[in-house]
């Protein structure tokens, strides 16, 4: 039932309509091309697009994505596919090497082997990229 929900919401927020104020009662398209089309009931409708997340913007305190770490298997939160914006990510294999296997000696020392694992991260690209004029002056 959470997920049906979860995917109505996303479906309705993808095809909201943009609407501008004409009075206290009235709203009407932004879009000019569209003004002449009603409105349906039914429709999700917002004054401003939403806030661009993938893009550094200090003002506001967003971070943007590049640089984070992100989850080439996930489809969902955390996911390269989402964090990446269209940017990619690199591929990093790094080594770890730590003490293994230790062994207590009577009197008084250690002695261990060292163990090294490889691990495989991704990492969300750093290349700022540019959207089209539709999302230029978004609030």
């Amino acid at each position: 039932m959470f997920h049906e929900i979860g995917a109505r919401l996303k479906k309705l927020y993808e095809t909201a309509v943009i609407v501008v104020s004409r009075s206290r009662k009235k709203l009407r398209r932004r879009d000019k091309t569209k003004r002449h089309l009603p409105i349906p009931k039914d429709k999700l409708v917002h004054m401003h697009r939403s806030r661009n997340y993938c893009r550094t913007d200090p003002s506001r305190g967003i971070t943007g994505t590049r640089g984070r770490l992100c989850n080439k298997t996930l489809d969902g939160p955390g996911s390269c596919s989402l964090l990446c914006c269209g940017r990619g990510y690199n591929t990093q294999v790094v080594r770890h090497v730590n003490r293994c296997h230790c062994k207590f000696h009577w009197c008084c020392f250690v002695t261990c082997e060292s163990c090294e694992r490889y691990c495989i991260y991704y990492v969300v690209l750093y290349i700022e990229i540019s959207y089209p004029d539709a999302f230029s002056g978004i609030p």
